[in-house]
Parts: structure tokens; C-alpha cells; sequence
């Protein structure tokens, strides 16, 4: 019987940038013990508006808003599911990781923070076991390739770290 195929685009050697990237056709995987197979894009619905990293001003609020009103600026990371960050207005959860954003922070530097923030968040706390209230042991944990966002945010959190880029 003849595996059933799936579109993707993938790198078909090394090299070449972005524009080595081919849209193939390629088996559908098939999950191991402790693995499920995930449908990507059925849910979605065209047209499809990607990114959920944002930050932005409130510009109205849904019935049961506490945290947020009319001209807070937020930052926050939409729904994987809906996304819809390339945009010039976009839903967000107010419990979905939106928080203030201060003063300081331009909306770009804020949208950038989200995603990699709670990425180097969970690999501080769940994987390295650090607490960040400074109440645990101190630890030094190396990171490599930390010059991306989330060894940036990891680096600013836990400055005891080493890091190798």
C-alpha cells in the first residue's frame, strides 16, 4: 500500500539560504510510542492572517475585561490556532500571556518578547529548575547559540549564565 503524502517545504541539501526551500511532497509521519500525529492546518480558515507575537494599544475591550482598558499598552502572544499578528488590529485573550508594557518599551521591542520570553521562562524554571524569585541554589547553565531571542531573554533572566554563540 502506498503511503499517503503530505505538501511541506524542506530543505533538499545544505546550503542555499531561504531559497533552497522547495515545496515537496513527502509521507505523512507516523507516530512512535509516546507520539501523536497532529493535523497543522485543518483548523484554520483562509484567509489565514500568521504571527502571534504582538504588542500594541488596546482599542476596546470584550464584556468581563478586568486586567486591561481603552489606551493600556500591551504586549502579548495571540492564539496559535487564529494567530492573526500581521495586522493592524488583532484579538487577544486576556489571560493568554497579555501583559502591560512599559513605558520604555516600544511596541517593536515588545512584540518581540512573548514567544522567546516564555520559551526561556519554561527552560528556566521547568527544565534547569531555576526559581527565579531568587530563593533556589544558584546554578550556571552554559546556553549555546544564544544570540537569538529566547539565549537573549534567558541570558537577561539568569545573568550568572554562560553563553556561546
Amino acid at each position: 500500500m502506498a503511503a499517503r503524502l503530505m505538501d511541506a517545504v524542506a530543505y533538499e541539501s545544505y546550503g542555499g539560504g531561504p531559497d533552497g526551500l522547495k515545496h515537496v511532497k513527502v509521507p505523512i509521519p507516523s507516530p512512535k510510542k509516546d507520539e501523536a500525529c497532529f493535523d497543522l492546518f485543518s483548523p484554520r480558515k483562509f484567509p489565514f492572517i500568521p504571527a502571534v507575537d504582538v504588542a500594541g494599544e488596546v482599542v476596546e475591550v470584550g464584556q468581563g475585561v478586568e486586567k486591561f482598558k481603552e489606551g493600556d499598552k500591551v504586549v502579548a502572544m495571540l492564539n496559535f490556532i487564529n494567530a492573526g499578528g500581521l495586522a493592524e488590529f488583532a484579538i487577544a485573550s486576556e489571560t493568554f500571556i497579555t501583559s502591560a508594557r512599559p513605558p520604555e518599551v516600544s511596541a517593536a521591542e515588545g512584540a518581540g518578547l512573548p514567544s522567546s520570553g516564555l520559551t526561556a521562562h519554561q527552560a528556566l524554571t521547568k527544565a534547569a529548575g531555576i526559581k527565579l524569585d531568587g530563593t533556589g541554589l544558584l546554578k550556571n547553565i552554559l546556553i549555546t547559540g544564544a544570540s537569538g531571542g529566547v539565549g537573549h531573554s534567558v541570558l537577561s533572566t539568569n545573568p550568572g549564565s554562560f553563553c556561546s554563540f
